[in-house]
């Protein structure tokens, strides 16, 4: 790692709070690659909407399961899970596009910050 050896390598991942001082003191790409910064695990804001319709979800799968025939319950769980694991590889996919999209974006701005300055300051 580089700098005065300050950065520390951790064996777990930053508090969410502490994430963005981390982001502006140090290398964002070290804390990628280290696993001090996880971009899955972010903090989810439960605002009053949120919390809300999370709550109304419950309150209709409770109303449905109650409804349902034993062998019917167990379908629409499976049927549940289908959805949570097709949703979380979307926001795999998404967070991989975003972060080619903003190390293309950074690549060109360096670039044509080089072409204007001659060189590229560290």
């Amino acid at each position: 790692m580089r700098g005065s050896g300050a950065l520390q390598r951790r064996s777990s991942p930053l508090p969410q709070n502490a994430i963005t001082l981390y982001v502006m003191s140090y290398s964002i790409m070290e804390a990628l690659f280290d696993g001090r910064v996880i971009p899955w695990e972010r903090r989810v804001e439960l605002t009053g909407k949120r919390k809300s319709a999370l709550q109304k979800i419950e309150s209709e799968k409770r109303y449905f399961i109650e409804k349902m025939s034993l062998d019917d319950c167990r379908r629409f769980e499976e049927f549940e899970g289908l959805l949570v694991s097709e949703h979380h590889c979307e926001d795999v996919d998404t967070y991989a596009h975003g972060f080619t999209l903003g190390a293309l974006i950074m690549m060109e701005v360096l670039d044509k910050k080089g072409a204007h300055s001659g060189q590229i300051e560290a």
